[in-house]
Formats: structure tokens, C-alpha cells, sequence
């Protein structure tokens, strides 16, 4: 058991660690490619905002099954993040972040069988995540558009599970366990602990008041699956929209 558990750590902390070294190696490289620039250039900040977001595949290969409709439907969720902007060359530059950010998505479940019987899984994930992001500033003027994409990398800090009914609402901890067929205690996290992705998104980027601000829309989709134990034809994946709007220092 005690060896199970290293083993899960260490599964754990491994993307992690790589992550922290892409980021660090990125940063040092920026830093290096950003002599000759103005210090002034560099820029550090905050940023929030919302996203609607889903998991993909979940009903892939339960729709239809036991006499029930599934479909997937997104959730709304929230994120908050700091921000540094390293030029690199001209328009380029380098923006890694450091996010809280909630994920995860719902399914609504029709029984046929029961007469229309209806009800609804949600799952909502939270993560710290680092996007490490490629920016491209287009134009000169006082409110230009920019771009941004990169990978993203995530550690799960907390994960809920809720099943709503007509009769019945029940939330529970994706790693707090529950009761099996045959009595027994189950602690299972059906749910991954880490996360890798891609970001790609376009913005317009300027200054109000003596600070420069950005507003942008993004698309995340996941690379990894969410799930530790699926079936092979599902590959259940984090994927969704954010608006987002950043302040500089």
C-alpha cells in the first residue's frame, strides 16, 4: 500500500516538475533574448474572468445504453491569475501565468425506461495552472489587437461531484470515497490529479488610465484525459471558452 502511494506521488509530482522547468528554461531564455530592450517593456499584472466549459466524450459510449439519452452541457466557472509579459523580439513576447482557474462540465441523463425519468451529473475541477504563452502584438497604435498559444499545465487542487433529481441532490469530494455494491468503503478518485493543455486566443491590448489593460477571448482544450480509469474508445478531455481581462503594472 505504502508503495502504491509513492508510486501515485510520484506520478503526481512528475508533470509538475516538468513544467516548472519548461517554465523556469523559458523564462531564463526570454530574459536572455530581451537584452537590448527597454526595460520598461517587460510588464507584470493580474488578469480575471469567467469561461464556460465542458468535458468531452463522457457520454461517448453511454448514449443509448440501458435505455437512457445522455448529453453533454457545459458550466459556467471563474479564474484569476498573474501574469508577466518578457519581450523576446520585436512584436514577440513571452507570457507566462500563473492561474486559479475552474473547469469541468455537466451531463444530463433521460431514463426511457422509467418514464422520462431525468437527471443531471455535474463535475466542477479546480486547478492551479501555468500557461507558458507566445504573444504577438499586430500594429503599433494606441489599441491594437494581439495574439496568444502555448501549452498550459495543471495540478488539481479540489474536485466535486453532484448528481441532482427530482427526489434527491447529493455533492461529494471526487477523493472523499463512498459506499460500494457490497457494503464496503471505496476511495477511488475517478479524476486525474494533473492536467496538460492548449491555449490559443485573440485580444485587443491598450491603455486607460496610465496602465495598460487587455481584454481577450480564449479557447482551452485539453490534451490529456481527465479520467484515471476509462474505457479505451473514451478519452474524456477539459476543453472551453474564457474572457478574460488583464491589468499591467
Amino acid at each position: 500500500m505504502l508503495m502504491s502511494n509513492s508510486r501515485s506521488t510520484r506520478a503526481t509530482v512528475t508533470p509538475l516538475a516538468g513544467a516548472a522547468l519548461l517554465l523556469a528554461a523559458t523564462m531564463l531564455s526570454s530574459s536572455a533574448a530581451a537584452q537590448g530592450f527597454p526595460r520598461a517593456e517587460s510588464r507584470y499584472g493580474v488578469l480575471a474572468g469567467a469561461s464556460i466549459t465542458s468535458i468531452s466524450d463522457l457520454d461517448g459510449d453511454l448514449a443509448g445504453e440501458l435505455g437512457t439519452q445522455i448529453s453533454s452541457k457545459s458550466r459556467a466557472g471563474a479564474q484569476a491569475a498573474f501574469y508577466a509579459r518578457l519581450p523576446l523580439k520585436g512584436a514577440l513576447s513571452l507570457q507566462p501565468e500563473l492561474h486559479y482557474i475552474q473547469k469541468g462540465g455537466k451531463l444530463e441523463v433521460t431514463s426511457t425506461e422509467l418514464g422520462s425519468e431525468s437527471g443531471e451529473l455535474g463535475v466542477r475541477l479546480g486547478y492551479v495552472e501555468v500557461p507558458v504563452l507566445r504573444r504577438l502584438d499586430i500594429g503599433s497604435g494606441g489599441w491594437r489587437p494581439f495574439l496568444t498559444a502555448g501549452p498550459t499545465f495543471a495540478l488539481r487542487t479540489n474536485c466535486k461531484i453532484s448528481l441532482g433529481t427530482s427526489d434527491a441532490n447529493i455533492s461529494t469530494d471526487c477523493d472523499s470515497g463512498d459506499v460500494d455494491e457490497e457494503g464496503g468503503s471505496s476511495s477511488e478518485d475517478p479524476f486525474s490529479k494533473t492536467d496538460v493543455g492548449a491555449s490559443a486566443g485573440a485580444g485587443l491590448a491598450g491603455s486607460l488610465m496610465g496602465r495598460s489593460v487587455f481584454v481577450q477571448l480564449r479557447y482551452n482544450q485539453g490534451l490529456t484525459s481527465v479520467a484515471n480509469d476509462a474505457p479505451s474508445s473514451m478519452k474524456p478531455k477539459n476543453r472551453g471558452f474564457s474572457l478574460i481581462v488583464g491589468l499591467g503594472f
